[in-house]
């Protein structure tokens, strides 16, 4: 290959580089920002970590990947270390990492251990969520399972219900339909009154929108901001 096919490169300049050990500092810090953007979401406008993201991906390539991978997964002390060698003025180019830094460590201080799912995966953690709730159901002859399970999986249909399209902003979705939620059998039966066998002979006959998984669980269809309380006066308790 002549200089020319390279488009001006160098190639013979290529010989002297470790192209395995760039692919691999590459592929680390690829994964860490990736955990920052998981860490993030919610808290930052997606467009604006893109900006920070580019720029940050300006910056010379061993220090920028040190960084990334040490703020990835660190705790709040931390984040804290990291942000004091960045210092009160942080050098030339380094405005954004003390920026990234400092979402970070309100994130931090405001979920503690908590884990944050990201809107677009709440639909895909709920769905499981009452798969397994369901089986325990039945397993345990219709055992209703905590309270603050079901608010849990409460809170993900309505986080699974928001638009991830166009028009969402880092507080939430701007007039954006409501979409439908599924609940398991038990939920439904939890709102409703009903036992969780009629709740189940009902979805097999057609009574209630419903679908059935490959697991076999069934998942009633509902509007998400609509008053659930369904109650059957005579319902058997």
């Amino acid at each position: 290959m002549r200089m020319a096919d390279a488009g001006g490169l160098d190639v013979a300049a290529l010989g002297v580089i470790d192209l395995a050990a760039v692919a691999h500092r590459v592929a680390r810090y690829e994964r860490a920002m990736e955990a920052v953007r998981l860490r993030l979401s919610g808290a930052v406008d997606p467009r604006a970590l893109d900006a920070l993201t580019r720029h940050l991906a300006r910056l010379p390539a061993r220090p920028a990947v040190a960084f990334t991978v040490a703020v990835a997964e660190a705790d709040l002390a931390g984040l804290r270390r990291v942000r004091a060698l960045l210092g009160d003025e942080p050098p030339a180019g380094w405005s954004v990492a003390a920026i990234i830094v400092d979402a970070l460590a309100r994130r931090e201080q405001m979920f503690g251990g908590a884990v944050v799912v990201p809107v677009p995966l709440a639909g895909s953690v709920r769905s499981l969520l009452v798969e397994a709730l369901d089986a325990r159901a039945r397993r345990d002859g219709g055992s209703a399972g905590s309270d603050g399970l079901h608010a849990l999986l409460g809170q993900l249909g309505r986080a699974a219900a928001l638009s991830v399209g166009e028009g969402m902003s880092d507080i939430g979705p701007a007039d954006s339909a409501p979409k439908r939620v599924e609940l398991s059998v038990t939920e439904y039966a939890i709102r409703s009154g009903f036992t969780t066998r009629h709740v189940r002979r009902m979805a097999r006959s057609g009574a209630l929108p419903a679908r059935q998984t490959a697991g076999g669980a069934w998942l009633i269809t509902v509007e998400p901001d609509t008053d659930h309380d369904h109650r059957n006066p005579h319902a058997c308790r």
